[in-house]
């Protein structure tokens, strides 16, 4: 098997292709060249990778599930490697992987595509995916989107994760050799402005993922004659109203909470950075807090956290030791986890929110009034990925479209998008290709 060389975070590499690259040496006329290669082979093949696309992405998605599969075995290995548990690791590829059946992803493309009635598509022939190591199934799924539309795509891995991107590759290889021949990996230092530059150059397309100062450095090297889709910074919330803490209730509403708030240790932007609690249920948002508490004890049962970097426990240490600070000089304030919890949970109003730390800290911020969860979010507006609700339908909906929300879910979905969910609020594959109108 063909793996990027995550060893050696200086060493660039390519490999794919038409005329299948294998690593390096790497520089700017050997990207420049590999990404005119590709894009001359996608106009040429556009039609063909259309129509195979889906039965050949739900083939190779198929090696990531079978539990004796090499792929899978080296894909739980990797991702252990990125700081998951492997059970947390089984639960991303379980979560991921089984939407994309050959059935799903025609019923989704023709569903997105619909709005071409009467118009000629036409696939982006090449289109650079600049990833982000946040979480490997974001990298999978743009890579995906981009083969569904027939078009053929170059992967800048990230540094955190360039081993993925491969073995999506391998999985492809394996599957339909041919097809295999529209991916392009490859890794470089995110300084060599130039070769990203080189690249870029010749897509029709360029997706950037990462912080908003990744994706302006990127959006440099994209020419005016590119499209660059963008998907940066974004956080998402939880939101429980008082009718869901009825007695009858509260505990699943919990149960759900628990599972957002731990799974992936809050990786990626579609992970809770705090739950908005609203006041005036028959069960008081503290009582909530500690069965939260005792549903996350249960998570980290099947899905233990993964051990924090020393960086990453002293955070959490320093996190919780402000809140107490502040219970004791202003009260109000709570930690309801004990000490030896792999996790926080802290109860606090919602008043001065600030986005605090990651790795399972279950940031309880309290409500009362709809106006408050509204300057709340008019604050972080066109900037939430998702709300995870519990609550009457429909009630917040006006509050979610004037704060510009992406997706709106219930509990315990969070991290369980559709396929082709509204990522950052727009359709996923109409970016990824031009409308032709030929009047009469």
């Amino acid at each position: 098997m063909t793996n990027a060389p995550a060893h050696a975070p200086d060493s660039a590499f390519l490999i794919g292709g038409p005329n299948h690259l294998e690593a390096g040496p790497v520089d700017g006329k050997a990207v420049l060249t590999a990404a005119r290669q590709l894009a001359d082979f996608g106009r040429a093949n556009s039609s063909w990778a259309f129509i195979r696309a889906p039965e050949i992405i739900a083939a190779a998605a198929q090696q990531f599930l079978a539990p004796s599969s090499p792929i899978r075995e080296a894909a739980l290995k990797a991702a252990t490697g990125l700081g998951m548990s492997r059970p947390m690791a089984a639960e991303a590829l379980d979560n991921f992987f089984p939407r994309l059946t050959s059935p799903a992803l025609i019923s989704f493309r023709d569903a997105e595509l619909a709005v071409a009635a009467g118009r000629s598509i036409v696939p982006a022939a090449m289109i650079f995916h600049v990833l982000a190591g946040n979480l490997f199934l974001s990298g999978i799924e743009s890579i995906v989107l981009g083969s569904l539309v027939g078009s053929c795509n170059f992967v800048r891995s990230s540094s955190e994760d360039r081993v993925f991107p491969t073995l999506w590759l391998e999985a492809l290889k394996s599957t339909d050799a041919a097809f295999a021949q529209t991916i392009v990996v490859g890794w470089w230092p995110a300084e060599l402005a130039d070769l990203t530059r080189a690249a870029a150059g010749e897509a029709d397309v360029v997706v950037g993922y990462g912080s908003n100062e990744s994706i302006a450095e990127i959006q440099k090297c994209v020419p005016p004659s590119g499209r660059f889709v963008a998907h940066g910074a974004r956080i998402s919330f939880a939101v429980v109203t008082a009718e869901s803490l009825a007695r009858d209730t509260a505990k699943q509403v919990a149960a759900e909470l628990a599972y957002d708030f731990s799974v992936y240790d809050q990786a990626g932007c579609l992970s809770p950075r705090a739950a908005l609690i609203q006041d005036g249920g028959a069960v008081s948002p503290a009582e909530f807090g500690e069965m939260l508490v005792a549903e996350m004890r249960q998570v980290n049962e099947s899905l233990p956290r993964a051990e924090l970097s020393l960086e990453d426990a002293s955070a959490m240490a320093r996190q919780r030791d402000e809140i107490l600070i502040e219970a004791s000089t202003h009260g109000g304030a709570q930690v309801l986890s004990c000490h030896g919890d792999p996790f926080l949970v802290s109860l606090r109003t919602v008043q001065g929110y600030v986005p605090g730390g990651l790795n399972r800290h279950g940031d309880l911020r309290v409500f009362r009034r709809l106006k408050d969860l509204e300057e709340l979010l008019l604050r972080f507006r066109g900037c939430v990925s998702t709300v995870g609700y519990a609550g009457p339908e429909g009630e917040c909906d006006f509050l979610f479209r004037m704060a510009r929300v992406s997706r709106v879910c219930r509990l315990g979905q969070m991290q369980k998008p559709p396929l082709g969910w509204t990522h950052d609020g727009r359709a996923s594959l109409l970016d990824l290709v031009d409308l032709l109108d030929v009047e009469k």
